[in-house]
């Protein structure tokens, strides 16, 4: 197969992780995994002990804008974003099930800790969490601005509070009186 990325370049196998085998490019060094490689691999990991923070700040690394061609099949692949805090975007082909990382992607990926969350990025659902958090991310920062940073903190820790109870509608009542 050659490289989506470098003309002429082929793609050689490689370990992106112990166990993890990819095609990798010399040139470029991208890497073309299988969804059913990482699968594989995946059930070799233990799971994941702490919750998925989606909120951490990544480094950035090259990534094309362009749009690739699948290696194996030729078609055009779609770009999945997999982080808010990031702005690559890995590049997927669905009937191949295979994924393009361009250099550094992949410790990206590591780095959002969704090494055991791959396959759920090229999802509706990912997708979907991705706005809601860009959509909080942004009404935060506007009622931040609005309120001032001591008010606001303390409107968001009620808030938190508030999800907690069990009667917060009568709460909400009692507060508009």
């Amino acid at each position: 197969m050659l490289c989506p990325n470098c003309s002429g370049y082929q793609l050689q196998a490689q370990e992106l992780e112990p166990g993890m085998v990819s095609a990798s490019c010399d040139k470029c060094q991208g890497s073309l995994l299988s969804l059913i490689n990482y699968q594989f691999w995946l059930t070799k990991q233990p799971p994941a002990t702490e919750p998925l923070d989606n909120s951490k700040e990544l480094s950035e690394v090259q990534d094309s804008a362009q749009a690739k061609l699948c290696p194996k099949c030729n078609r055009l692949m779609a770009k999945y974003k997999f982080s808010n805090q990031s702005a690559n975007r890995l590049d997927y082909c669905a009937p191949c099930s295979e994924t393009w990382m361009d250099k550094g992607e992949w410790e990206l990926v590591k780095q959002a800790g969704l090494e055991q969350n791959l396959a759920e990025i090229f999802t509706d659902k990912w997708k979907r969490l991705l706005r809601e958090q860009r959509t909080a991310e942004v009404l935060d920062g506007r009622y931040r601005s609005l309120l001032g940073d001591e008010v606001f903190d303390q409107s968001a820790s009620f808030k938190t509070w508030l999800g907690e109870q069990e009667k917060q509608r009568d709460i909400l009542q009692y507060l508009q009186l």
